[in-house]
Protein backbone atom coordinates (compact mmCIF):
# COMPACT_ATOMS: atom_id res chain seq x y z
CA UNK A 1 0.00 0.00 0.00
CA UNK A 2 3.08 2.46 0.47
CA UNK A 3 3.11 2.85 -3.53
CA UNK A 4 0.15 4.00 -3.85
CA UNK A 5 0.01 6.26 -0.71
CA UNK A 6 2.47 7.88 -1.98
CA UNK A 7 0.95 8.29 -5.27
CA UNK A 8 -2.27 9.67 -3.20
CA UNK A 9 0.12 12.25 -1.44
CA UNK A 10 1.44 14.24 -4.56
CA UNK A 11 -2.16 13.96 -6.60
CA UNK A 12 -5.22 14.49 -4.00
CA UNK A 13 -4.79 18.15 -4.48
CA UNK A 14 -5.44 18.03 -8.21
CA UNK A 15 -8.54 16.69 -7.95
CA UNK A 16 -9.70 20.41 -7.52
CA UNK A 17 -10.30 22.72 -10.66
CA UNK A 18 -12.72 23.04 -13.70
CA UNK A 19 -12.62 20.41 -16.45
CA UNK A 20 -9.66 20.97 -19.49
CA UNK A 21 -9.42 20.82 -22.94
CA UNK A 22 -10.51 17.63 -24.35
CA UNK A 23 -12.63 16.72 -20.67
CA UNK A 24 -15.78 18.35 -21.95
CA UNK A 25 -16.05 16.50 -25.26
CA UNK A 26 -15.92 13.27 -22.82
CA UNK A 27 -18.02 15.11 -20.41
CA UNK A 28 -20.92 16.58 -23.31
CA UNK A 29 -20.65 12.72 -24.98
CA UNK A 30 -22.73 11.31 -22.34
CA UNK A 31 -24.89 14.35 -20.85
CA UNK A 32 -28.36 15.09 -21.12
CA UNK A 33 -29.12 11.32 -21.89
CA UNK A 34 -30.98 9.02 -19.79
CA UNK A 35 -29.38 5.98 -18.07
CA UNK A 36 -30.34 3.73 -20.55
CA UNK A 37 -29.05 6.03 -23.66
CA UNK A 38 -25.91 6.53 -21.65
CA UNK A 39 -25.06 2.47 -21.67
CA UNK A 40 -26.55 2.71 -25.39
CA UNK A 41 -23.90 4.97 -26.47
CA UNK A 42 -20.73 3.28 -24.06
CA UNK A 43 -21.65 0.35 -25.93
CA UNK A 44 -21.66 1.49 -29.61
CA UNK A 45 -17.79 2.61 -29.03
CA UNK A 46 -17.18 -1.18 -28.25
CA UNK A 47 -18.10 -1.54 -32.15
CA UNK A 48 -17.51 1.33 -34.06
CA UNK A 49 -14.83 3.38 -31.97
CA UNK A 50 -14.71 6.91 -31.12
CA UNK A 51 -14.88 7.94 -34.77
CA UNK A 52 -12.58 10.24 -36.85
CA UNK A 53 -10.49 11.81 -37.65
CA UNK A 54 -8.33 9.48 -35.12
CA UNK A 55 -8.51 5.59 -35.44
CA UNK A 56 -9.48 5.73 -31.56
CA UNK A 57 -10.53 2.35 -29.99
CA UNK A 58 -10.97 2.70 -26.34
CA UNK A 59 -14.17 1.59 -25.69
CA UNK A 60 -13.70 0.40 -22.30
CA UNK A 61 -12.39 3.94 -21.19
CA UNK A 62 -15.85 5.16 -22.64
CA UNK A 63 -17.72 3.05 -20.45
CA UNK A 64 -15.85 4.27 -17.31
CA UNK A 65 -16.60 8.18 -18.55
CA UNK A 66 -20.24 7.02 -19.06
CA UNK A 67 -20.51 5.66 -15.50
CA UNK A 68 -19.04 9.16 -14.06
CA UNK A 69 -21.51 10.83 -15.91
CA UNK A 70 -24.40 8.74 -14.29
CA UNK A 71 -22.95 8.69 -11.04
CA UNK A 72 -21.54 12.69 -10.16
CA UNK A 73 -22.41 14.66 -14.04
CA UNK A 74 -20.53 18.00 -14.17
CA UNK A 75 -18.79 17.60 -10.82
CA UNK A 76 -15.07 17.13 -12.38
CA UNK A 77 -13.66 15.53 -8.57
CA UNK A 78 -14.99 12.35 -9.22
CA UNK A 79 -14.22 12.32 -12.62
CA UNK A 80 -10.41 13.14 -11.24
CA UNK A 81 -10.52 11.20 -8.40
CA UNK A 82 -11.18 8.17 -10.90
CA UNK A 83 -7.55 8.59 -13.00
CA UNK A 84 -5.82 9.02 -9.31
CA UNK A 85 -7.04 5.78 -8.00
CA UNK A 86 -5.96 4.69 -10.78
CA UNK A 87 -2.28 5.85 -10.55
CA UNK A 88 -2.26 4.87 -7.09
CA UNK A 89 -3.49 1.22 -8.14
CA UNK A 90 -0.74 1.00 -11.12
CA UNK A 91 1.98 2.34 -8.61
CA UNK A 92 0.97 -0.55 -6.35
CA UNK A 93 1.10 -2.69 -8.91
CA UNK A 94 4.51 -2.40 -10.16
CA UNK A 95 5.77 -2.77 -6.64
CA UNK A 96 4.02 -5.98 -6.76
CA UNK A 97 5.79 -7.28 -10.11
CA UNK A 98 8.87 -6.00 -8.92
CA UNK A 99 8.76 -8.10 -5.95
CA UNK A 100 7.75 -11.17 -8.65
CA UNK A 101 10.85 -10.45 -10.91
CA UNK A 102 13.40 -10.69 -7.45
CA UNK A 103 15.40 -13.97 -6.96
CA UNK A 104 14.07 -15.32 -3.67
CA UNK A 105 17.65 -14.86 -2.01
CA UNK A 106 17.69 -11.48 -2.71
CA UNK A 107 18.36 -8.79 0.10
CA UNK A 108 15.93 -6.68 0.69
CA UNK A 109 13.57 -7.46 -1.98
CA UNK A 110 10.04 -6.13 -0.62
CA UNK A 111 11.59 -2.57 0.26
CA UNK A 112 13.36 -2.59 -3.38
CA UNK A 113 9.69 -3.34 -4.45
CA UNK A 114 8.38 -0.54 -2.74
CA UNK A 115 11.12 2.20 -3.70
CA UNK A 116 10.08 0.99 -7.47
CA UNK A 117 6.20 1.74 -6.94
CA UNK A 118 7.32 4.73 -5.43
CA UNK A 119 9.69 6.19 -7.99
CA UNK A 120 6.39 5.42 -10.61
CA UNK A 121 3.94 6.88 -8.52
CA UNK A 122 6.16 10.44 -8.41
CA UNK A 123 7.13 9.95 -12.22
CA UNK A 124 6.70 14.00 -13.30
CA UNK A 125 5.87 13.74 -16.20
CA UNK A 126 2.73 11.32 -15.05
CA UNK A 127 0.96 14.40 -14.18
CA UNK A 128 -0.31 14.88 -17.58
CA UNK A 129 -1.66 11.25 -17.57
CA UNK A 130 -3.05 11.03 -13.73
CA UNK A 131 -4.37 15.00 -13.23
CA UNK A 132 -5.92 15.25 -16.96
CA UNK A 133 -9.14 13.58 -17.08
CA UNK A 134 -9.27 13.06 -21.05
CA UNK A 135 -5.92 11.17 -20.60
CA UNK A 136 -7.30 8.13 -18.29
CA UNK A 137 -6.92 6.17 -21.39
CA UNK A 138 -2.98 5.68 -20.15
CA UNK A 139 -3.78 4.90 -17.16
CA UNK A 140 -6.54 2.45 -17.72
CA UNK A 141 -4.64 0.51 -20.10
CA UNK A 142 -1.87 0.37 -18.02
CA UNK A 143 -3.51 -0.86 -15.18
CA UNK A 144 -5.08 -4.13 -17.26
CA UNK A 145 -1.41 -4.68 -18.48
CA UNK A 146 0.18 -4.75 -15.33
CA UNK A 147 -2.83 -6.93 -14.05
CA UNK A 148 -1.81 -9.02 -17.34
CA UNK A 149 1.83 -9.53 -15.99
CA UNK A 150 1.84 -9.92 -12.52
CA UNK A 151 -0.81 -12.82 -13.06
CA UNK A 152 1.52 -13.91 -15.79
CA UNK A 153 4.76 -13.97 -13.05
CA UNK A 154 1.74 -16.19 -10.99
CA UNK A 155 0.94 -18.80 -13.68
CA UNK A 156 2.33 -21.94 -14.37
CA UNK A 157 0.24 -22.45 -17.39
CA UNK A 158 -2.03 -20.20 -19.60
CA UNK A 159 -5.13 -22.46 -18.88
CA UNK A 160 -5.12 -22.50 -15.27
CA UNK A 161 -6.49 -19.53 -12.95
CA UNK A 162 -3.90 -17.22 -13.09
CA UNK A 163 -3.11 -17.21 -16.84
CA UNK A 164 -7.21 -16.72 -17.82
CA UNK A 165 -6.45 -14.13 -15.58
CA UNK A 166 -3.86 -12.74 -17.63
CA UNK A 167 -5.08 -13.45 -20.99
CA UNK A 168 -8.88 -11.17 -19.55
CA UNK A 169 -6.90 -8.35 -18.18
CA UNK A 170 -4.78 -8.64 -22.14
CA UNK A 171 -8.41 -8.24 -24.00
CA UNK A 172 -9.26 -5.86 -21.23
CA UNK A 173 -6.19 -3.44 -22.06
CA UNK A 174 -6.54 -3.56 -25.64
CA UNK A 175 -10.39 -2.16 -25.06
CA UNK A 176 -8.51 0.91 -22.78
CA UNK A 177 -6.29 2.51 -25.21
CA UNK A 178 -3.93 1.38 -28.39
CA UNK A 179 -1.05 1.32 -26.03
CA UNK A 180 -1.72 -1.78 -25.21
CA UNK A 181 -0.03 -3.55 -28.48
CA UNK A 182 2.86 -3.14 -25.44
CA UNK A 183 1.51 -5.84 -23.59
CA UNK A 184 1.75 -8.81 -25.26
CA UNK A 185 5.66 -7.88 -25.64
CA UNK A 186 5.94 -7.44 -21.78
CA UNK A 187 4.68 -10.65 -22.04
CA UNK A 188 7.22 -12.20 -24.11
CA UNK A 189 9.96 -10.45 -21.99
CA UNK A 190 8.85 -12.45 -18.50
CA UNK A 191 8.15 -15.08 -20.43
CA UNK A 192 11.79 -15.70 -21.11
CA UNK A 193 13.06 -14.77 -17.10
CA UNK A 194 10.62 -17.79 -16.22
CA UNK A 195 12.78 -19.94 -18.09
CA UNK A 196 15.34 -22.09 -16.73
CA UNK A 197 18.20 -19.64 -16.30
CA UNK A 198 20.99 -22.27 -17.82
CA UNK A 199 18.86 -22.76 -20.72
CA UNK A 200 20.43 -22.71 -24.30
CA UNK A 201 19.43 -19.50 -25.34
CA UNK A 202 17.79 -20.32 -28.69
CA UNK A 203 16.04 -23.09 -27.19
CA UNK A 204 14.64 -20.63 -24.05
CA UNK A 205 13.26 -18.02 -27.41
CA UNK A 206 11.27 -20.66 -28.93
CA UNK A 207 9.86 -21.97 -25.47
CA UNK A 208 9.54 -18.43 -24.76
CA UNK A 209 7.62 -17.60 -27.89
CA UNK A 210 5.35 -20.83 -27.76
CA UNK A 211 4.74 -20.22 -24.15
CA UNK A 212 3.32 -16.44 -24.79
CA UNK A 213 1.80 -17.78 -27.95
CA UNK A 214 -2.29 -17.38 -26.69
CA UNK A 215 -0.94 -13.54 -25.40
CA UNK A 216 0.45 -12.47 -29.34
CA UNK A 217 -2.88 -14.12 -30.44
CA UNK A 218 -4.91 -11.51 -28.80
CA UNK A 219 -2.54 -8.73 -30.28
CA UNK A 220 -3.30 -10.07 -34.00
CA UNK A 221 -6.95 -10.64 -33.42
CA UNK A 222 -7.03 -7.25 -31.98
CA UNK A 223 -4.95 -5.51 -34.88
CA UNK A 224 -6.97 -7.69 -37.36
CA UNK A 225 -10.32 -5.88 -35.93
CA UNK A 226 -8.85 -2.57 -36.42
CA UNK A 227 -8.46 -3.74 -40.06
CA UNK A 228 -11.60 -4.21 -40.70
CA UNK A 229 -12.97 -1.32 -38.15
CA UNK A 230 -10.52 1.27 -39.41
CA UNK A 231 -9.42 -0.04 -42.43
CA UNK A 232 -5.77 0.33 -41.27
CA UNK A 233 -4.37 -1.75 -38.36
CA UNK A 234 -1.95 0.51 -37.18
CA UNK A 235 -2.62 3.81 -37.85
CA UNK A 236 -3.61 5.86 -35.27
CA UNK A 237 -3.08 9.80 -36.02
CA UNK A 238 -4.39 10.38 -39.74
CA UNK A 239 -1.79 11.07 -42.49
CA UNK A 240 0.66 9.09 -40.54
CA UNK A 241 2.61 5.67 -41.11
CA UNK A 242 3.19 4.27 -37.88
CA UNK A 243 4.57 0.44 -39.31
CA UNK A 244 7.03 2.52 -41.55
CA UNK A 245 8.02 4.90 -38.71
CA UNK A 246 9.09 1.27 -36.83
CA UNK A 247 10.61 -0.27 -39.70
CA UNK A 248 12.64 2.36 -40.55
CA UNK A 249 14.06 3.79 -37.22
CA UNK A 250 11.88 6.84 -37.67
CA UNK A 251 11.06 6.63 -33.73
CA UNK A 252 14.41 7.17 -32.68
CA UNK A 253 14.10 11.17 -33.90
CA UNK A 254 11.28 10.87 -31.61
CA UNK A 255 13.63 9.80 -28.73
CA UNK A 256 15.95 12.58 -29.73
CA UNK A 257 13.84 14.98 -29.69
CA UNK A 258 12.89 14.45 -25.72
CA UNK A 259 16.30 16.24 -25.29
CA UNK A 260 14.51 19.23 -26.11
CA UNK A 261 10.89 18.68 -24.67
CA UNK A 262 12.11 17.93 -20.98
CA UNK A 263 12.93 21.73 -20.20
CA UNK A 264 9.48 22.84 -21.41
CA UNK A 265 7.54 19.95 -19.88
CA UNK A 266 9.61 20.31 -16.14
CA UNK A 267 11.06 23.88 -15.91
CA UNK A 268 12.72 23.00 -12.49
CA UNK A 269 16.23 22.96 -13.92
CA UNK A 270 17.52 21.92 -10.42
CA UNK A 271 15.42 19.29 -9.45
CA UNK A 272 15.86 18.46 -13.30
CA UNK A 273 19.30 17.89 -13.39
CA UNK A 274 19.26 15.98 -10.45
CA UNK A 275 16.86 13.80 -11.63
CA UNK A 276 19.07 13.35 -14.85
CA UNK A 277 22.32 12.51 -13.09
CA UNK A 278 20.84 10.23 -10.39
CA UNK A 279 18.61 8.73 -13.63
CA UNK A 280 21.69 8.20 -15.50
CA UNK A 281 23.57 6.20 -11.96
CA UNK A 282 21.10 3.87 -11.09
CA UNK A 283 21.20 2.97 -14.71
CA UNK A 284 24.52 2.05 -14.50
CA UNK A 285 24.20 0.48 -10.60
CA UNK A 286 21.39 -2.16 -12.77
CA UNK A 287 23.49 -2.79 -14.93
CA UNK A 288 26.25 -3.62 -12.34
CA UNK A 289 23.77 -5.42 -10.40
CA UNK A 290 22.96 -7.36 -13.39
CA UNK A 291 26.55 -8.42 -14.40
CA UNK A 292 27.12 -9.79 -10.33
CA UNK A 293 23.78 -12.08 -10.14
CA UNK A 294 22.92 -14.34 -12.91
CA UNK A 295 19.12 -14.17 -12.42
CA UNK A 296 19.13 -10.19 -12.04
CA UNK A 297 21.04 -10.27 -15.20
CA UNK A 298 18.91 -12.26 -17.21
CA UNK A 299 15.84 -9.78 -15.40
CA UNK A 300 17.62 -7.16 -16.46
CA UNK A 301 17.93 -7.83 -20.53
CA UNK A 302 13.92 -8.66 -19.94
CA UNK A 303 12.98 -5.31 -18.96
CA UNK A 304 15.21 -3.76 -21.39
CA UNK A 305 14.41 -5.05 -24.42
CA UNK A 306 10.83 -4.61 -23.25
CA UNK A 307 11.36 -0.86 -22.43
CA UNK A 308 13.12 -0.70 -25.91
CA UNK A 309 10.03 -2.12 -27.88
CA UNK A 310 7.54 -0.14 -25.37
CA UNK A 311 9.55 3.29 -26.74
CA UNK A 312 9.91 1.99 -30.49
CA UNK A 313 5.86 1.42 -30.47
CA UNK A 314 4.98 4.37 -28.69
CA UNK A 315 7.33 6.41 -30.74
CA UNK A 316 6.15 5.64 -33.82
CA UNK A 317 3.09 7.49 -33.39
CA UNK A 318 4.43 10.48 -32.33
CA UNK A 319 5.77 13.96 -32.27
CA UNK A 320 6.64 15.68 -29.16
CA UNK A 321 5.44 19.13 -28.69
CA UNK A 322 7.36 22.07 -28.45
CA UNK A 323 5.28 23.57 -25.47
CA UNK A 324 6.07 20.72 -23.22
CA UNK A 325 2.62 18.72 -23.57
CA UNK A 326 2.89 14.52 -24.43
CA UNK A 327 3.92 13.63 -20.53
CA UNK A 328 1.38 10.76 -20.89
CA UNK A 329 3.25 9.42 -23.46
CA UNK A 330 5.96 8.06 -21.15
CA UNK A 331 3.37 7.07 -18.60
CA UNK A 332 3.77 2.96 -19.37
CA UNK A 333 7.50 3.19 -20.26
CA UNK A 334 8.12 4.91 -16.73
CA UNK A 335 5.82 1.62 -15.21
CA UNK A 336 8.86 -0.66 -16.93
CA UNK A 337 11.58 1.44 -16.00
CA UNK A 338 10.91 1.71 -12.63
CA UNK A 339 11.20 -2.29 -12.27
CA UNK A 340 14.79 -1.34 -13.58
CA UNK A 341 15.25 0.78 -10.93
CA UNK A 342 14.87 -1.64 -7.71
CA UNK A 343 17.38 -4.09 -9.22
CA UNK A 344 20.38 -2.38 -7.69
CA UNK A 345 18.34 -1.56 -4.78
CA UNK A 346 18.37 -5.70 -3.74
CA UNK A 347 21.86 -6.28 -5.27
CA UNK A 348 23.69 -9.08 -3.22
CA UNK A 349 27.00 -7.01 -3.20
CA UNK A 350 26.50 -4.96 0.17
CA UNK A 351 28.59 -1.52 -1.28
CA UNK A 352 26.72 -1.77 -4.58
CA UNK A 353 22.89 -2.02 -2.50
CA UNK A 354 24.12 1.22 -0.14
CA UNK A 355 25.22 3.39 -3.17
CA UNK A 356 21.88 2.61 -4.94
CA UNK A 357 20.05 3.62 -2.06
CA UNK A 358 21.74 6.96 -1.60
CA UNK A 359 21.44 7.17 -5.01
CA UNK A 360 17.65 6.15 -5.26
CA UNK A 361 17.31 9.08 -2.57
CA UNK A 362 18.28 11.50 -4.95
CA UNK A 363 16.22 10.23 -7.80
CA UNK A 364 12.76 9.90 -5.75
CA UNK A 365 13.60 13.56 -3.85
CA UNK A 366 14.06 15.40 -6.90
CA UNK A 367 11.22 13.26 -8.44
CA UNK A 368 8.98 14.33 -5.69
CA UNK A 369 9.71 17.89 -6.38
CA UNK A 370 9.36 17.95 -10.22
CA UNK A 371 5.35 16.09 -9.49
CA UNK A 372 4.55 18.96 -7.21
CA UNK A 373 5.42 21.84 -9.44
CA UNK A 374 3.56 19.55 -12.28
CA UNK A 375 0.43 19.18 -9.88
CA UNK A 376 0.68 22.61 -8.70
CA UNK A 377 0.52 23.90 -12.16
CA UNK A 378 -2.42 21.85 -13.11
CA UNK A 379 -3.99 22.72 -10.22
CA UNK A 380 -3.57 26.48 -10.64
CA UNK A 381 -4.84 25.78 -14.44
CA UNK A 382 -7.98 23.77 -13.10
CA UNK A 383 -8.83 27.22 -10.74
CA UNK A 384 -8.35 29.06 -13.93
CA UNK A 385 -10.92 27.24 -15.73
CA UNK A 386 -13.40 27.64 -12.80
CA UNK A 387 -13.17 31.41 -12.89
CA UNK A 388 -13.40 31.69 -16.81
CA UNK A 389 -16.63 29.62 -16.86
CA UNK A 390 -18.21 32.00 -13.91
CA UNK A 391 -17.15 34.74 -15.89
CA UNK A 392 -18.53 33.82 -19.36
CA UNK A 393 -21.77 33.51 -17.17
CA UNK A 394 -21.49 36.96 -15.91
CA UNK A 395 -20.75 38.48 -19.57
CA UNK A 396 -23.70 36.69 -21.24
CA UNK A 397 -26.19 38.53 -18.14
CA UNK A 398 -24.47 41.74 -19.07
CA UNK A 399 -24.92 41.44 -22.62
CA UNK A 400 -28.31 43.52 -23.76
CA UNK A 401 -30.89 41.99 -25.88
CA UNK A 402 -29.92 42.24 -29.78
CA UNK A 403 -26.00 42.38 -29.21
CA UNK A 404 -23.59 39.66 -28.75
CA UNK A 405 -20.01 39.15 -27.47
CA UNK A 406 -17.03 37.48 -29.31
CA UNK A 407 -14.89 36.12 -26.72
CA UNK A 408 -10.90 34.58 -27.09
CA UNK A 409 -9.53 32.38 -24.87
CA UNK A 410 -6.37 30.52 -24.53
CA UNK A 411 -5.28 27.36 -25.98
CA UNK A 412 -3.19 26.14 -23.21
CA UNK A 413 -1.37 27.43 -20.14
CA UNK A 414 2.37 26.42 -20.57
CA UNK A 415 2.65 22.98 -21.60
CA UNK A 416 -1.30 22.76 -20.12
CA UNK A 417 -4.32 22.25 -22.55
CA UNK A 418 -6.81 24.87 -21.15
CA UNK A 419 -9.65 25.68 -23.42
CA UNK A 420 -8.67 23.66 -26.77
CA UNK A 421 -11.96 21.64 -27.62
CA UNK A 422 -13.44 23.05 -25.36
CA UNK A 423 -14.89 26.34 -27.32
CA UNK A 424 -18.84 24.88 -27.02
CA UNK A 425 -19.27 23.38 -24.03
CA UNK A 426 -17.45 26.24 -22.25
CA UNK A 427 -21.05 27.94 -22.57
CA UNK A 428 -23.36 24.99 -22.81
CA UNK A 429 -25.07 22.71 -19.92
CA UNK A 430 -23.92 20.98 -17.46
CA UNK A 431 -21.20 23.06 -17.15
CA UNK A 432 -23.04 26.20 -17.61
CA UNK A 433 -26.88 26.03 -15.99
CA UNK A 434 -28.12 27.23 -19.86
CA UNK A 435 -27.16 27.82 -23.17
CA UNK A 436 -25.24 30.78 -23.17
CA UNK A 437 -24.79 30.96 -27.40
CA UNK A 438 -27.54 33.73 -27.49
CA UNK A 439 -25.30 35.61 -26.12
CA UNK A 440 -21.73 35.23 -26.95
CA UNK A 441 -19.15 33.04 -28.64
CA UNK A 442 -15.96 31.40 -27.37
CA UNK A 443 -12.69 30.81 -29.77
CA UNK A 444 -9.38 30.38 -30.11
CA UNK A 445 -6.58 33.03 -30.78
CA UNK A 446 -5.77 30.30 -34.08
CA UNK A 447 -9.63 30.73 -35.11
CA UNK A 448 -9.41 34.72 -36.02
CA UNK A 449 -9.20 34.38 -39.65
CA UNK A 450 -11.55 31.89 -40.15
CA UNK A 451 -14.37 34.22 -38.28
CA UNK A 452 -12.92 37.20 -40.40
CA UNK A 453 -14.11 35.54 -43.42
CA UNK A 454 -17.39 34.72 -42.22
CA UNK A 455 -18.10 37.85 -41.07
CA UNK A 456 -16.63 39.55 -44.05
CA UNK A 457 -18.88 37.39 -46.62
CA UNK A 458 -21.93 37.59 -44.08
CA UNK A 459 -22.06 33.76 -45.11
CA UNK A 460 -23.87 32.80 -42.03
CA UNK A 461 -25.27 36.19 -41.32
CA UNK A 462 -25.04 35.20 -37.81
CA UNK A 463 -22.23 33.04 -35.56
CA UNK A 464 -25.00 30.12 -35.64
CA UNK A 465 -22.65 27.68 -36.72
CA UNK A 466 -19.96 28.59 -34.48
CA UNK A 467 -19.20 25.54 -31.94
CA UNK A 468 -21.71 25.59 -28.79
CA UNK A 469 -24.17 27.47 -31.02
CA UNK A 470 -28.11 26.65 -30.56
CA UNK A 471 -31.53 27.56 -32.19
CA UNK A 472 -31.53 30.67 -29.98
CA UNK A 473 -28.88 31.79 -31.88
CA UNK A 474 -30.20 32.67 -35.13
CA UNK A 475 -31.74 35.56 -34.88
CA UNK A 476 -28.21 37.64 -33.34
CA UNK A 477 -26.57 39.94 -35.98
CA UNK A 478 -24.36 39.35 -38.47
CA UNK A 479 -20.96 41.12 -36.26
CA UNK A 480 -19.99 40.80 -32.70
CA UNK A 481 -20.62 44.10 -30.72
CA UNK A 482 -18.44 43.77 -27.83
CA UNK A 483 -14.93 42.19 -27.00
CA UNK A 484 -13.65 40.01 -24.58
CA UNK A 485 -10.04 37.80 -23.95
CA UNK A 486 -9.18 36.03 -21.07
CA UNK A 487 -5.85 36.97 -18.64
CA UNK A 488 -4.07 34.37 -17.22
CA UNK A 489 -2.46 37.37 -15.49
CA UNK A 490 -5.30 38.81 -13.97
CA UNK A 491 -7.67 36.39 -13.61
CA UNK A 492 -10.58 37.88 -15.58
CA UNK A 493 -12.44 38.51 -19.06
CA UNK A 494 -10.79 41.94 -20.41
CA UNK A 495 -13.28 44.08 -21.88
CA UNK A 496 -11.77 44.95 -25.47
CA UNK A 497 -12.93 48.38 -27.36
CA UNK A 498 -11.88 47.46 -30.46
CA UNK A 499 -12.95 49.06 -33.80
CA UNK A 500 -12.27 47.80 -37.16
CA UNK A 501 -12.21 49.26 -40.63
CA UNK A 502 -14.79 48.64 -43.49
CA UNK A 503 -15.80 45.53 -43.87
CA UNK A 504 -13.63 44.14 -41.45
CA UNK A 505 -10.09 44.55 -43.42
CA UNK A 506 -7.80 44.86 -40.19
CA UNK A 507 -9.87 42.13 -38.54
CA UNK A 508 -6.85 40.18 -37.16
CA UNK A 509 -4.11 43.36 -36.58
CA UNK A 510 -6.42 45.26 -34.49
CA UNK A 511 -7.28 41.56 -32.51
CA UNK A 512 -3.83 40.76 -31.95
CA UNK A 513 -3.07 44.59 -30.92
CA UNK A 514 -5.90 44.34 -28.23
CA UNK A 515 -4.99 40.80 -27.27
CA UNK A 516 -1.59 42.36 -26.37
CA UNK A 517 -2.37 45.44 -24.55
CA UNK A 518 -4.76 43.75 -22.35
CA UNK A 519 -2.18 40.85 -21.22
CA UNK A 520 -4.29 38.34 -22.83
CA UNK A 521 -1.33 36.20 -24.06
CA UNK A 522 -0.76 33.13 -21.53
Amino acid sequence: MLPALAALVVYVPALSGGFLSDDYSQLEMFHGASAGEVAARAGRTFVSGIGPPSNQYRPLTMASFAANTLASGADPVPWRLTNVLLHAANASLVAFLSWQLAASAARGVRTAAVAAGVAFAWFAPSAEAVAWISARFDGMALFWMLVAACAYMASREWRDRYGILSLAATVLAFLSKESAAIGPALIVALGWVKRPERERLARGIAATLAASLPWLLIGAAYFAYRMWLFGDPFRFYPGTSPGAALLSGQWLAALSATIDWWPRALPEDGARHVFTLAGVLICVAAVSAGLANRHEGRVLVALAAALVVTVALLFSHWTWSITGEGGRVLYAPAAIAALIVALPLRASLRRLRAASWLVFIALVGSSLVLARGAVDRRVAAGAEMLALVSALAKVADATPAGSYAFVIVPDRIGSIPFARNAQGGLISPPVQPRPLSGRLMVQLEDALPRWQEVFEQNALGAPRAAPGADAGALSLPAVPDRFYCWSTRRHELVALPLVFAPRLRDWNEVWAKGIDAAGCRP
